[in-house]
């Protein structure tokens, strides 16, 4: 019977060990249960700050490709604009070329203009001079009839 009593307070002592140690197993299983539900919580936070990072970066990337487009667009919008200038300077240059033939051909014909109206005064100076002369010698040759009519009368009467 002592020998049973042993053995009943070994498996006891046993017992209680095993007790002891599956209360300690349950402690560190609760603290890993514990830990681990900490450790997904994290993780599901993680998860979604990964996806609003994510959303982040795409939004940040469309509006880089939008940025890109716009200056590609801006590029093309530049350089066509900096053709059309260039046709517009050249299209000035031509029109203040021949504004600069047109001014030099009126100095020109004004010039040909002031000659032919220097002419025509001298040629009318010329014609007043004739005129002149021409009524003057009509003057004397009435003069000159007249006084040859006064000779042949007096010559005449003489007779």
């Amino acid at each position: 019977h002592q020998d049973a009593l042993v053995r009943l307070g070994g498996a006891e002592a046993a017992a209680l060990q095993s007790s002891e140690e599956l209360s300690k197993l349950q402690t560190e299983n609760d603290a890993l249960v514990e830990e681990l539900d900490s450790i997904a919580k994290a993780f599901d936070e993680s998860q979604e700050q990964n996806a609003k990072l994510l959303k982040t970066v795409e939004l940040k990337e469309e509006a880089a490709t939008r940025l890109m487009q716009d200056r590609l667009r801006h590029d093309r919008s530049t350089s066509l604009l900096t053709a059309e200038l260039e046709a517009l300077r050249e299209r000035t240059a031509a029109a203040e070329r021949l504004v600069e033939r047109d001014a030099e051909h009126k100095a020109a014909l004004e010039k040909e203009l002031r000659t032919a109206r220097d002419t025509a005064s001298k040629q009318e100076e010329a014609q007043r001079h004739a005129a002149a002369s021409l009524d003057r010698a009509q003057a004397q040759a009435l003069e000159a009839s007249r006084e040859a009519q006064q000779a042949s009368a007096a010559l005449q009467a003489e007779a």
